[in-house]
Order: C-alpha cells, then sequence, then structure tokens
C-alpha cells in the first residue's frame, strides 16, 4: 500500500466509523506541505452536530477515533505502518494548539 492509497483507505474507514454514530459527512484529507516524506496523513471532519460527542471530555473521544484509524491502516503494513493518521474534528486540535502557543 502507497501514500495514496493509505490516504484513501484511512479517509474511507473513518467516514464508514463515523457513519456507525449516524454522521454521514465527507472527511476532507489536508494535504500537510511540511511534510516532504508524505509520511503524516491529516484527516479533518467538518463541524456537525455532535462535536460535543466525537471530541469527547479533553479530546479522549478524538484520540480514540484517531487510535482506531491508526490501527486499521497498520494492519494493512502487518502492524507496522509508515504513515501516522491524524484526525481533527472541527479544527479542534489547531484550536487547542494556538490556546498553547498564546
Amino acid at each position: 500500500m502507497d501514500y495514496h492509497q493509505a490516504k484513501d483507505a484511512s479517509q474511507k474507514y473513518l467516514e464508514d466509523l463515523l457513519s456507525f454514530f449516524g454522521i454521514n459527512t465527507i472527511v476532507k484529507i489536508e494535504e500537510n506541505l511540511d511534510d516532504e516524506e508524505n509520511s503524516v496523513i491529516n484527516l479533518s471532519v467538518p463541524s456537525t452536530h455532535l462535536n460535543g460527542f466525537l471530541i469527547g471530555l479533553n479530546g479522549d473521544t478524538l484520540r480514540s477515533i484517531q487510535h482506531l484509524v491508526n490501527i486499521y491502516i497498520s494492519s494493512s503494513f502487518d502492524g507496522v505502518s509508515p504513515y501516522k493518521i491524524n484526525v481533527d474534528i472541527a479544527g479542534y486540535k489547531k484550536q487547542r494548539t494556538v490556546k498553547v502557543e498564546e
């Protein structure tokens, strides 16, 4: 599985996972221009009425969702994936990063 296949597979898996929660949305793949090796796949879930549920207390549910997607992709590489999947829901991680920087 190459980078483009991993992007498509992780996007599809996250969309299927969200559909179990009743959220039928298109997950966006954000290109990471700082990552020249294409080793990070950034998935962005748009804002929905269930943001608080998907993010969870202190981002716990968001981290769990991200972990599930990473495990799924790693299983395609016999447990060791060359790609790291980063999931953000409604810009939560970006907002947290700005707060920390301030």
